[in-house]
């Protein structure tokens, strides 16, 4: 019974929440938002496979590089300094986090490799707010096969029917939490039909661990990690990460909700993921 009572407390709190988020999105963007720029180089297939940085995208790469002929990728983050960066020839690149374009030792660490390795067209995405900073850019003036595309990461959130018209128009996206949330949005800006993503594991409650101090450490894996997973001491506390992850995994819900009003299949053919908004498929 006093479930049944506190059900329209429920919908009013959900309502009023909406209400507040749609307002909070209509001034972010009013601040932030810039005109988008197109994307110069057209899909060669209507299939794009994500690869995200997970562990499993090693098992994947030595297995199944067949299923990637004649679809098109997008790589993310430091994928550029892997062997299968130059190997697979990504046709796009995103990056998101600040710390690539606001920390010096970033240029020699992603930028250059980015400048010198890339030897065929692509389309590399960075935030609109990252085009101010001049010295990330000068790092790739050389190389005229890479083509910037800044776009708008401002997060958008609220009514449904309001956050979808504010994405075709792309003023915004889900909260970007996570660069795939970032990458899938732009896989459906780019006209993709069916989106394929792999190596997205997000098993990051397996990678967290308290110390005798209270201290939250990370065992962060990538597929490009020869040594293994990387301890690290971080920061925060376990309210900070559990946090996280929870805005990540509800801006994919929202993802999946805006790619099914537009017909667009996203599938996740990663072994093992945390993440339950998309279908599986084996591949």
């Amino acid at each position: 019974m006093i479930a049944k009572n506190l059900k329209p407390v429920y919908r009013m709190q959900s309502m009023f929440k909406q209400i507040t988020d749609t307002i909070a999105s209509v001034l972010k963007m009013v601040l932030l938002t810039k005109y988008p720029l197109s994307c110069p180089l057209k899909p060669i297939s209507k299939e794009l496979v994500l690869l995200g940085n997970g562990p499993s995208l090693k098992l994947f790469l030595q297995e199944k590089g067949d299923f990637m002929k004649g679809k098109d990728l997008m790589m993310v983050n430091y994928a550029a300094v892997s062997e299968a960066f130059s190997l697979h020839k990504p046709r796009y690149y995103l990056l998101l986090d600040p710390a690539f374009f606001q920390k010096e030792e970033n240029i020699g660490k992603i930028f250059i490799p980015l400048a010198e390795k890339t030897g065929w067209d692509m389309c590399l995405f960075v935030p609109y707010w990252a085009k101010k900073i001049k010295a990330w850019q000068q790092a790739l003036k050389g190389n005229s096969h890479i083509k910037l595309i800044f776009f708008n990461p401002v997060p958008v959130e609220g009514f449904d029917s309001f956050c979808h018209f504010c994405f075709d128009r792309q003023w915004g996206m889900p909260r970007p939490r996570n660069v795939l949330v970032a990458g899938l949005m732009l896989g459906i800006r780019c006209g993709f039909s069916t989106i394929y993503m792999t190596g997205a594991d997000h098993s990051w409650l397996r990678e967290l661990w308290v110390d005798e101090e209270n201290v939250v450490h990370t065992d962060s894996a990538h597929f490009y990690d020869k040594k293994g997973a990387v301890t690290q001491a971080t920061p925060y506390d376990m309210f900070f990460w559990m946090n996280n992850f929870a805005i990540a995994f509800r801006s994919y819900k929202q993802v999946e909700r805006y790619a099914r009003k537009k017909g667009v299949d996203i599938y996740n053919v990663t072994p093992g993921s945390y993440i339950d908004a998309f279908r599986r498929k084996n591949v």
